[in-house]
Formats: structure tokens, C-alpha cells, sequence
């Protein structure tokens, strides 16, 4: 793996992981509370080495959840939703096809008109459209990286091996 690349948790469910101003969660399955907690604090700790408004992040979940989140878990993301001051632009990508997935990808833009008016957020179907998107918004002096890279990075991130938990 690059030397250039932090896995801060990885299990079946999710990748929580970082490349310069880039912040990762790929989701593969339906989390628990405490995978919601382990990306919240994976995602402060990632923040803290940065300069406000200087980082990007990706939320790419492949197995979107249709039932709705528990207390704790939505606790979790309304603490987590307040705290993304410090973050430039969102992609989320909601790969799955079908009505489903189009519901939860229509449901994520909403919440997000009304909770996020500082931040460039943006919900995609391909994960190509949403690092597309993260290379147009990236904070100005950051490393150059095109698409076709950061697709490789990415594709190089998700083939890590476990962690769980550093």
C-alpha cells in the first residue's frame, strides 16, 4: 500500500481509511452503531491534521440501508453532520441500482439541502462521477491528482488488508 494512505478501520462492513485531503468510507454492508462511532471518530482524528476547509471526503456504501437507523445511530450522524464544518466537499455514492437505491440516493439530497449549507455535497450513482466531482472541488494547492488516479488509489485502498482498528 502507498505510504501516503492511513486504514483506520476495516472489517467486512466498512473501510474507514485516508489519502492526503481525501477521507474514505466505503460501506459493504449495513453497519452497526458502533461502526457509525468508529467513522465518526476515524473522521475527527482525520480532520485534526488538516487546515479547516481543506479536506474532501467520500461515502461510497454499495448495500444501502432502506430500514431507518436507530437512536444511537442517528445521535452518531447528527454529531457528525454538525462537525463537517471542516470539510470542503462530500461525494456520497449510492452504486447500487433499482428503486431502493434510487430512494435512499433522492432521501441522502434532501437531508443534506437541510442540514449542509457550508459544504459542496453531492450524491452519485458511479463512483467515477463522485471522484470526478472530489477532483473538481479539492482545496486550491493541493497535490494535483486526476480521476484515472485517484481511481487507482482508491481501487488500492479497498484491496487492503484488514486492520480493525489502529
Amino acid at each position: 500500500m502507498r505510504a501516503d494512505v492511513r486504514v483506520f478501520y476495516r472489517d467486512d462492513i466498512v473501510l474507514l481509511a485516508s489519502w492526503r485531503d481525501l477521507f474514505i468510507q466505503r460501506w459493504m454492508g449495513e453497519g452497526t452503531p458502533d461502526h457509525v462511532a468508529r467513522m465518526f471518530d476515524s473522521h475527527r482524528r482525520f480532520v485534526q491534521g488538516h487546515p479547516a476547509r481543506a479536506t474532501v471526503a467520500l461515502s461510497h456504501v454499495s448495500t444501502p440501508a432502506i430500514k431507518p437507523p436507530d437512536e444511537r445511530s442517528r445521535k452518531l450522524m447528527r454529531d457528525y453532520v454538525a462537525g463537517m464544518k471542516d470539510i470542503r466537499a462530500v461525494a456520497t455514492v449510492i452504486d447500487a441500482s433499482g428503486f431502493g437505491a434510487a430512494m435512499v440516493r433522492g432521501i441522502v439530497s434532501g437531508l443534506v439541502l437541510l442540514t449542509q449549507r457550508d459544504i459542496v455535497h453531492a450524491v452519485h450513482s458511479t463512483l467515477r462521477d463522485g471522484l470526478t466531482f472530489l477532483v473538481r472541488y479539492r482545496a486550491p494547492g493541493a497535490s494535483p491528482v486526476t480521476v484515472d488516479e485517484l481511481e487507482g488509489i482508491y481501487a488500492s485502498i479497498c484491496g487492503a488488508a484488514p486492520t480493525r482498528g489502529t
